[in-house]
């Protein structure tokens, strides 16, 4: 008896030490492919007003800073941003404007569905809806129905949307994303472009704030301004 209890008990341990050494496996891979090891300064990319035409625009076409954010709906640094851009924008108003650029990483099992289900809400009227709550409950994906989220989303088409939803082709503006993801050298999510200046780690919400204001004042990024130094 004593020795079946120890035998089960060292199983357990194993079970324990290999699903443990699984899971940091995988969130340092999300890690690396997400964030960069090293903060480098934006650099400047003359022709990156074809990101925005792969992108759904939320905000203003007119707006004077144009924000591309490449992102994967999975990802928790995705999240992190665009939660920070929205702050941001409520902050300063609709002088910003974001394109939202797919980027689905291939080890996120949800990151394509989630980004065809908010292709079929951008024709419902509702892609900037559906991208904030995707985001805002990150967590149910893969366990809440897309027409759930596209129900309180406010997506009224439901019959549409399941359709669209459960249709097995390939949907234009993911692989358009993809496509300019790759000829701008993208390899992780967020990448954020800021008129021009491509940021390959994401700023923070203080950073984005003062470089947006800078941007606005006719000035260059800090980060630019303190790498020259």
């Amino acid at each position: 008896m004593n020795l079946e209890r120890l035998v089960s008990a060292a199983l357990t341990v194993c079970a324990i030490a290999i699903a443990s050494a699984l899971v940091h496996r995988e969130f340092q891979t999300t890690r690396v492919r997400a964030t960069p090891s090293a903060a480098q300064p934006p650099v400047k990319k003359l022709e990156w007003r074809e990101a925005l035409v792969a992108g759904t625009l939320i905000g203003e076409a007119s707006a004077p800073i144009q924000v591309v954010e490449f992102a994967d709906f999975e990802c928790p640094f995705c999240k992190r941003f665009h939660e920070s851009f929205e702050a941001v924008k409520e902050k300063i108003g609709p002088q910003v404007a974001l394109s939202f650029v797919h980027f689905p990483l291939p080890m996120h099992r949800f990151a394509r569905p989630a980004a065809r289900s908010s292709e079929c809400a951008r024709e419902a009227g509702q892609f900037g809806t559906m991208a904030s709550l995707l985001f805002r409950k990150q967590d149910s994906l893969g366990l809440k129905s897309w027409q759930s989220f596209a129900a309180e989303a406010g997506v009224r088409d439901s019959a549409g949307f399941a359709a669209c939803v459960s249709g097995t082709a390939t949907q234009p503006r993911v692989e358009a994303g993809l496509t300019v993801g790759e000829k701008f050298g993208v390899r992780s999510t967020p990448t954020v472009i800021i008129n021009g200046w491509q940021y390959d780690v994401p700023p923070t919400r203080a950073v984005l704030e003062s470089d947006i204001r800078a941007l606005l004042a006719g000035k260059e990024p800090t980060g630019v301004k303190a790498a020259a130094k």
